[in-house]
């Protein structure tokens, strides 16, 4: 295929020399060298090809085509001085070729010559002023020399040509938050929005912007705005209650939007994991109420999730009411059998309150499921030698070891209870 490719390139050349009445052997004989050249530089052969293109140039020194190439085999031989001469040769003998002068930038930029990418990209720009990529790319130039004001006067000038476009707007945006003009970086956010005035993207981004510089009231006027247009947007009504003065009052951040079915159980459950993991932490009694309140509400809004009962069962258990845990860890296994945290506090359970049948049989169950746990054997194990099933203990046992792997707390364990079954077995 190749050779076929450099055939009619070659047959191409020919046949417009000729047109033009201009060929000669001397150029057919040149032609051929910088087909050859070009071979050797598709296939890697990159000195053999810088050899063969000085060759061209030699014989057509004013070949800017030989020249560009040149200039490619000396970048990828790492060779930059060299590839800059010869792309400021290419472009000194044709100055309106646009790839000739995109390869010189990127040559500045690979040496982290900026400024000088800068000024081709800029040249570039007032040829081509409504070429989107090369403002990007003379706005990534500056970036690189840390001068943000030149950079937004970069967009600024292409918003001038293409009219407003979010992915400017945000850009200039995430510059004004890092020189900290957050008056500037509001307003663009605030040009988004009286853009797209109902989409509820930009308004989020607006009101996130205010929370993370800290000014919650005007966040809460943005939550306030979407609320208008979606009434169950949940970030909105969890961040605008978590805004006002009731972090102190679990039931009244919460219980709004709870309440509302048309929110999903996930994100409630994400908003409600930092407040169950802080009840099992502390000993706040009011929390631990207060959490129960709405995991309950959770649970009569969502009778058939088994998140909403995981939540009340953890809580329940973290607030010393076992058997109401016991309960609760129950459904969420009726309604969702696939997630092992619920299983081993159930299990954990009836371990500490010695409902050994129950252990015994619903571990058989978990090792139907999770037949890879090694603690699940482990407490069927125990399960089995309270049972006063010795042999049956030993086995389970000994497969337990056999998973427990690098656990050695867990292998210690085992083999504790393994010696006091196999005593009993005899």
């Amino acid at each position: 295929m190749m050779r076929w490719i450099l055939f009619f390139f070659l047959l191409n050349v020919a046949v417009a020399a000729a047109q033009d009445g201009r060929i000669s052997d001397e150029q057919v004989k040149i032609e051929g060298i910088f087909i050859d050249a070009k071979r050797e530089k598709l296939l890697e052969n990159y000195e053999k090809a810088e050899q063969l293109y000085k060759e061209v140039l030699t014989q057509d020194r004013r070949n800017d085509a030989a020249q560009y190439d040149l200039a490619q085999v000396y970048l990828a031989q790492k060779k930059y001085e060299e590839s800059l001469q010869s792309i400021q040769k290419a472009i000194e003998f044709n100055n309106t070729n646009v790839w000739y002068t995109l390869f010189l930038a990127e040559l500045y930029e690979k040496q982290e010559q900026y400024a000088k990418a800068a000024n081709v990209y800029e040249r570039l720009v007032t040829q081509y002023p409504t070429k989107e990529t090369y403002y990007f790319k003379w706005a990534a130039s500056l970036a690189n020399l840390s001068q943000p004001e030149k950079v937004i006067k970069v967009y600024e000038k292409l918003e001038s040509q293409i009219g407003l476009n979010p992915k400017i707007v945000l850009q200039k945006h995430a510059i004004y938050v890092a020189i900290k003009d957050y008056k500037k970086a509001a307003a663009e956010l605030q040009r988004l929005v009286d853009a797209f005035p109902k989409d509820t993207e930009y308004l989020h981004l607006l009101a996130s912007f205010y929370i993370d510089i800290g000014d919650f009231k005007k966040a809460d006027t943005v939550f306030e705005s979407i609320l208008k247009i979606t009434p169950d947007d949940p970030k909105a009504l969890l961040a605008i209650r978590g805004n006002r003065n009731e972090q102190n009052n679990l039931v009244a951040k919460f219980k709004t939007i709870f309440e509302n079915p048309n929110v999903g159980i996930d994100i409630k459950i994400k908003e409600f994991i930092p407040v169950i993991q802080q009840v099992a932490q502390t000993s706040n009694n009011t929390l631990a109420a207060q959490a129960l309140q709405l995991s309950a509400i959770l649970i009569e809004v969502h009778p058939n999730e088994a998140k909403a009962f995981a939540a009340h069962a953890d809580l329940l258990y973290y607030s010393g009411q076992i058997e109401e845990a016991q309960k609760n860890y129950e459904r969420t296994i009726e309604l969702d059998e696939t997630v092992y945290a619920v299983w081993e506090q159930l299990l954990e359970i009836y371990l500490v309150q010695k409902k050994y049948d129950q252990l015994a049989k619903a571990s058989s169950s978990a090792i139907d499921i999770f037949p890879n746990q090694a603690q699940i054997y482990f407490l069927n194990g125990i399960a089995l030698h309270q049972l006063g099933k010795y042999k049956q203990a030993v086995e389970v046992l000994e497969e337990a070891l056999l998973m427990a792997g690098g656990n050695v707390q867990l292998q210690i364990n085992i083999n504790n209870q393994l010696k006091l079954s196999q005593e009993q077995s005899k």
